[in-house]
């Protein structure tokens, strides 16, 4: 996904090169930049709620 937003946008790398997924996991590994991983958030918890069928569901 990052060498595609790169390449789309007429980005190579310092020596003229395409930017491919290695080439991103190298540099990230070069330059010791993380991983990046979303926080668990509540949004995604589904809470467990009495159903009543002629009550509409809940908006979220």
């Amino acid at each position: 996904m990052i060498a595609g937003v790169l390449n789309r946008n007429g980005l190579s790398t310092g020596n003229g090169n395409h930017w491919t997924r290695e080439r991103i996991t190298a540099l990230r590994s070069y330059r010791k930049i993380p991983v990046f991983r979303p926080q668990p958030s509540s949004l995604g918890i589904i809470w467990a709620m009495p159903h009543d069928s002629s009550a509409s569901p809940p908006r979220l």
